[in-house]
């Protein structure tokens, strides 16, 4: 960064128009039949690379811009649930909507807390089978001040809970069985198939 500093950003230093003159024909070469290629083509006549990148800079990453992402991130923070396993949309497509959205926040300057973070996180996990899981994130002060060991907590145990995939199974095949207690206890597979024999014979 120090040439950037100690050199003279003026139309009578050589190196600087030289420089500028670069800058501008990479800028041309990244927004070429995109939106930004008409407000690099605003400098072209003095190929002012500087000039240029400050005209995107105020266009594509002002404070209108800034705003409207903060909005979009919180609006998926706010509406993204995860509902338990499912095949197109699992705990860790969910965790990425989630990352994203923080990130979003902070390259805006909103960053935000680990301890909100989980809060947010768990707040739209609306699954009664993870309810168990849930509480031991929040009642664990480490995990719900650490949103990094937070989301790995509960992908662990998402992927060794029995009685989540239990649950999963038993919506798609519309077997009426009690979510309630599937939920607060882990069934080994013998009694799986011990119950689901019984529930035939019931029908």
């Amino acid at each position: 960064m120090d040439p950037i500093y100690s050199t003279d950003h003026d139309a009578g230093n050589a190196q600087y128009l030289s420089d500028r003159g670069v800058v501008y024909t990479a800028l041309m070469k990244c927004t070429l039949g995109g939106p930004g290629q008409t407000y690099v083509l605003k400098h072209k006549s003095n190929r002012n690379g500087r000039q240029a990148f400050l005209a995107l800079d105020e266009i594509f990453a002002g404070d209108a811009v800034t705003s409207t992402k903060m909005e979009f991130a919180w609006q998926a923070i706010r509406d993204t649930k995860y509902n338990g396993k499912r095949k197109n949309f699992d705990f860790s497509a969910y965790k990425g909507v989630m990352d994203k959205a923080f990130r979003e926040l902070e390259e805006a300057g909103n960053p935000q807390p680990d301890a909100t973070k989980v809060s947010f996180l768990v707040r739209c996990i609306e699954s009664e089978s993870l309810k168990r899981i849930v509480d031991g994130v929040v009642t664990d002060p480490l995990l719900y001040k650490n949103y990094h060991e937070a989301t790995l907590y509960i992908a662990r145990c998402i992927a060794h809970d029995r009685a989540i995939d239990t649950e999963t199974k038993q919506s798609r095949s519309l077997m009426p069985v009690s979510t309630s207690t599937l939920s607060t206890r882990n069934y080994s597979p013998e009694e799986w198939k011990q119950l689901s024999k019984d529930q035939k014979t019931n029908d």
